[in-house]
């Protein structure tokens, strides 16, 4: 995990080809490969911190967004892995990366994320815990996670 550049950033420190870049990747992932007909530009993107990892060319390689909203709650969503990185440890390395992000910045806060069925296991690795039953959304079964420190 060497190669890969890791970065937080606010949305109004995102360059137009970062902005073009993370919204292209997540209607890759999201629309077109897990074929999820959904509006991902939420009006939350404004809100959040953006934890983006490049690869050693530049290349957005993995991506996740980091949302504190008005009760006090913090999420993490829109957790992505380019298909070409999959399966080489870089989206474990996002998730370490974005979770000591919300650590240093929501110390006292717990992790909620709406994690895919499939993936669930993988965040258990991390120390979240499922909090529901498995339910759809937008097509996808998914299961509510928590991680407290």
């Amino acid at each position: 995990m060497n190669n890969l550049k890791t970065a937080v950033l606010e949305f109004n420190d995102l360059s137009l080809n970062s902005l073009y870049e993370i919204l292209r990747l997540r209607s890759e992932i999201f629309v077109v490969e897990q074929e999820c007909a959904y509006l991902d530009i939420d009006g939350q993107d404004q809100k959040a911190l953006h934890l983006l990892i490049r690869d050693s060319d530049e290349n957005l390689s993995a991506y996740t967004r980091i949302l504190h909203d008005d009760q006090q709650k913090l999420h993490i969503g829109r957790v992505l892995v380019r298909k070409a990185d999959r399966n080489k440890g870089v989206g474990k390395f996002l998730m370490e990366k974005t979770m000591e992000v919300c650590k240093e910045r929501y110390p006292e806060e717990p992790i909620i994320l709406n994690a895919q069925l499939y993936l669930e296991q993988f965040y258990k690795t991390l120390g979240f815990e499922t909090q529901s039953k498995p339910y759809p959304w937008d097509g996808i079964l998914h299961v509510d996670m928590i991680y407290r420190y």
